[in-house]
Order: C-alpha cells, then structure tokens, then sequence
C-alpha cells in the first residue's frame, strides 16, 4: 500500500516541480527503502540511483542529503554482501558527514558503524 501512495506522490511531484526536484528524489528515495524491505533489491538500487543522481545533480556531491543517499545505498550493497560497491559509497558518505556535521553527529557514528561491518565481511 506505500508504493501505491509514494507512486501517486511521485507523479504529483513530477508533474508539479519536475524530475530534478529534492521532493522528487526524497519520493524515489522512499520508494527504494519500501522494495528494499520487499526483498525487492533489484528495483531499491535502482530507486536509490534515481534518488543519488538526482540529488547529485541538484544539491551537489558535499551535501549532507546526498551523503544520506549515498549511505542508504551503500547500506543496501552491505547487506547484499557487495562489499565493492559498498565501500566507495559508505566512504564518500563518511567523508561529506564528517566534513559538515563533525564526528560526534549521529549520521557521522552511523557511517562510522557501517564501515566498520564493512570490515567484517
């Protein structure tokens, strides 16, 4: 029932405020997180990858929500063993959050922990 709201919220925000808006990435972004916990990890990454380039593309590579997509990404490579791909995206994502929010902040020690599952694979 998500997607078919989150699908519905998709085509408003495309219609309203076009492809490259935040409010359209945040949708996709959402969308990944509810097939991600389908089981549906094909189509999470390819929604976290309209949600990244989007975000990339608006925001920049050094903002912090590009670094949030960026961990979720990366998470969900973590979790499908791919620790390849993780790394890199769990690497710049550490890097920007450091950078913006300092060690202590809540995203920085969440990044910090999933580098350090990375290492236990």
């Amino acid at each position: 029932e998500a997607l078919e709201y989150y699908g519905k919220a998709l085509t408003i925000f495309q219609a309203t405020l076009g492809e490259n808006h935040s409010s359209t990435a945040d949708t996709y972004g959402n969308m990944a997180g509810v097939f991600q916990k389908q089981g549906k990890f094909d189509q999470a990454l390819q929604f976290y990858a309209k949600e990244l380039h989007i975000k990339r593309a608006t925001l920049g590579d050094h903002h912090t929500s590009t670094a949030i997509s960026l961990h979720n990404t990366g998470l969900l490579h973590l979790s499908q063993g791919r620790r390849a791909e993780a790394a890199p995206l769990l690497q710049q994502a550490q890097a920007i959050f450091l950078r913006s929010l300092g060690p202590q902040h809540q995203y920085s020690q969440m990044c910090s922990r999933a580098l350090q599952r990375l290492g236990r694979f």
